[in-house]
Order: structure tokens, then C-alpha cells, then sequence
């Protein structure tokens, strides 16, 4: 007879997975012995019988009850807890190894993503295993298959994992068609089959160009880099000229430049390289009769060189031509120790409300208050920060909306 204390919080049919989870991990419900009947189960959960039913086949799918004939269920030879019961209790997320804080002091580095995920987590209550996704081989996935986690969490599918993500996102599909769930972070379409959350970049670009509008700049330039199809430069760019045009001003042609040449501790020597590259990029458009008055960064570590380019045309930097970046990371930004000038203005993404909200949007998956099948993106939107602010690492969460939400109106 089933007397343990039901799970009370979260919504109900998750109530009642999580309670017969934890009944049948405790030995309450006992493998091999019939389950008792929905109507005794729904009783004892204090739960409608629909809930309870739903619940039931939910655990079927997911191989820990097996159905033993009619309406005969019994608890599956080699569930869950037989497996792994570390595993399936927890949110796996690839990311290397955790620190207690951060590793940059500004919010613009993506390791703020992963404290935000650490965090929501632990308010909830709920355990955590880190997978380096640079380390991780095919024993590890074949772990995660087996033992099916409560869910995955990717704060970074493309950035990390170096020449070819086709592996992986090979695992994350395969994980989700065996019934975990699974949220990544990024707009790129490669993700469209996952739940996501990403930045609202044609809103940051947009609220940058109407800041810089502001402060009677009437010639910004936006320099993109090659190739010119990543999923954010063309919603930057679609958000620039939205401003321009309701400013009544036409948009200038963006800068395609080839990507600028990266290290993350470069010398004087090699960041003169760069400012020359880039000053070879910008002269045509510094030099023209109706040069650039501002230019917008793709980031804030491309403010640096931006301004020594400048200056190596001729140009005084925020006085000729003014200089904003994006990302919020230029105080840890190795490139300024050769340049003084900051950016006047960048757009801090709140990568650590970032990973919070992918941890909400796991356990809406998990609880049922998503649609079925059906992919979600939630959109965060991103702060403006001028260099006066100076702002605190966390700054709150003010608006989100989701992807389905814009295609109703």
C-alpha cells in the first residue's frame, strides 16, 4: 500500500511524476509487483485520475514503468534508478568545470551564462553534473543516452566546441527523441530543433544607433565581418537601420571587413598588426567628403584597435568619430591596456539572466507547460550601457517574450 508523503509543489502532473520517481527509487513501489490501479494512485497523489494517467504513460515512455498487459503496470527491471540515479535526477550541463564565481568581472563573457544556470538551479533545489563538452567522447554520450538525465543545459554549442558541431548536436538529437529535454543557448539555425534562448541582438544594435543618434552622431557606420551570414550580424544590421530610417536618415552600406585576426593575450607587437588591418578597412570610409562620425563594434574587444586605426588616420577618437561597442566585456578586455580611449556605449546581452531563464524554460519543458513538439525560443532583452553607468555584473531581468508570441500579433 503506497503511504508516502506526495510531492507538492510544481504543476500537477509533474507532481506526480516526481512523487512516483521518488516512491519507486524508495522501494515503495516495488519492482516486479503490480502497480495499484490509477484510481487508488490519483487517491493517494490527492490528484485527478486524468493527471495521474498522463503521468503513467509519460513514465512508460521514459522506460520506468513497463506495461505488463491491459492496465497492468510494473516498475521496469532496468529503470532509471537502476541505471543511474545521480544522472537521472540531474540537469547535465556542458560546460567546463564550474568556479564558486565568475571568471571575468564584467557580464559580456559567456561564463556569466553558466553562473546564471548554476544559480536558478540551486534556488530550485535541483543537483547538477558539468560535462566539458571539449573533453567529452563518445563514452560520455552513450552514458547520457543510458541513463537519461532530468535534462541537458548547452550554454555553448558553437563557440567552444572547435571545428565541427556536428557530433554534438547529433547527441542533443538523439537525447531529445529519447525523451530528454534539452535548451541551448544562441539563434543560430542549426538549433531551431531545441528549445532556446537567445539574445535580442537587432533590439541591442537598434537601441545603440538611437543612443549615438542621440548624442548628434548623423553618419554611424556598423562594421561586420566576413562571413557576413552569422545568425546575429544581420539582425544587428536589420536593427541599425531601423533607427537610421526613423531617424530620416539613409543607412550606410555596413563595412564588411575580413575577420579581424583574434588572440586572447596578444603583444604591442601583434595588436599593431590588427589596428593597421583595421585602419586599411576604415580609410576609405574616414576619408570620403562625408566621412563616418561613429562607428559601431561588432564587440567590445574590437573597440581597441577600432580606435588606434583611427588615429592613425588622422581622426580623434570620440571627438571625430565616436566609438561604441556591444557585449559589455571591455574592462576585461585585454586590448585596452594599448589604447585609453573606452567605448563610449555597449549593449550588455545579461548573460547571467540569460542562463536563469534557461533553466526556466527546462522545467517548463519538463512540467508539461510547454507545447508539445514544438520548439521554443525565448528572447532576452538586452541593456544599453553608457560608459558613465559603469554597471554591476547582474543587472535584472526587465522584459522577455517569446518567438511564438511576436508571430501571433
Amino acid at each position: 500500500m503506497v503511504t508516502a508523503v506526495p510531492i507538492r509543489n510544481g504543476a500537477p502532473r509533474a507532481q506526480a511524476i516526481r512523487t512516483l520517481k521518488r516512491w519507486i527509487d524508495e522501494g515503495v513501489l516495488e519492482e516486479g509487483l503490480p502497480l495499484p490501479a490509477e484510481r487508488t494512485l490519483a487517491e493517494r497523489l490527492d490528484l485527478p485520475r486524468a493527471t495521474v494517467g498522463r503521468a503513467l504513460r509519460v513514465l512508460e515512455r521514459e522506460g520506468v514503468l513497463r506495461n505488463a498487459g491491459g492496465r497492468t503496470r510494473i516498475v521496469a527491471e532496468d529503470r532509471p534508478a537502476r541505471r543511474s540515479a545521480l544522472v537521472w535526477r540531474s540537469a547535465v550541463v556542458f560546460a567546463p568545470s564550474l568556479d564558486a564565481s565568475p571568471l571575468h568581472r564584467q557580464s559580456g563573457w559567456s561564463d556569466w551564462i553558466t553562473q546564471g544556470i548554476v544559480a536558478e538551479l540551486r534556488t530550485r533545489g535541483h543537483s547538477l553534473l558539468t560535462i566539458d563538452p571539449e573533453r567529452a567522447g563518445p563514452e560520455e554520450g552513450e552514458a547520457l543516452l543510458r541513463d537519461r538525465p532530468l535534462g541537458l543545459i548547452v550554454p555553448e554549442v558553437f563557440h567552444r566546441l572547435a571545428v565541427d558541431p556536428a557530433p554534438q548536436l547529433d547527441l542533443l538529437a538523439r537525447l531529445q527523441r529519447n525523451g530528454v529535454p534539452v535548451v541551448v543557448y544562441g539563434g543560430d539555425p542549426r538549433l531551431a530543433p531545441f528549445d532556446r534562448v537567445t539574445s535580442d541582438h537587432a533590439q541591442g544594435a537598434y537601441e545603440l544607433t538611437r543612443w549615438l543618434l542621440a548624442q548628434g552622431r548623423r553618419r554611424p557606420l556598423l562594421i561586420v565581418e566576413a562571413p557576413t551570414d552569422v545568425y546575429w550580424q544581420p539582425l544587428r544590421l536589420a536593427g541599425y537601420e531601423r533607427a537610421m530610417r526613423e531617424a530620416g536618415l539613409t543607412p550606410r552600406l555596413p563595412r564588411v571587413a575580413p575577420a579581424f585576426p583574434v588572440e586572447r593575450h596578444g603583444t604591442a607587437a601583434y595588436f599593431d598588426r590588427v589596428a593597421r588591418f583595421a585602419a586599411g578597412h576604415l580609410i576609405e570610409e574616414l576619408q570620403r567628403p562625408d566621412p563616418a562620425d561613429a562607428i559601431l563594434a561588432l564587440s567590445d574587444g574590437r573597440v581597441f584597435p577600432l580606435a588606434r586605426a583611427c588615429r592613425l588616420l588622422g581622426k580623434r577618437v570620440h571627438e571625430d568619430v565616436a566609438i561604441v561597442g556591444y557585449d559589455n566585456y571591455y574592462l576585461d578586455s585585454w586590448e585596452r591596456e594599448f589604447v585609453e580611449a573606452l567605448p563610449l556605449a555597449t549593449v550588455d546581452k545579461r548573460n547571467f539572466e540569460m542562463g536563469r531563464a534557461m533553466v526556466e524554460l527546462l522545467f517548463e519543458r519538463i512540467e508539461g507547460r510547454l507545447p508539445a513538439r514544438v520548439p521554443w525560443t525565448r528572447v532576452i532583452a538586452p541593456r544599453l550601457v553608457t560608459n558613465e553607468e559603469r554597471p554591476s555584473s547582474q543587472v535584472g531581468l526587465e522584459t522577455t517574450r517569446n518567438s511564438a508570441d511576436e508571430e501571433r500579433r
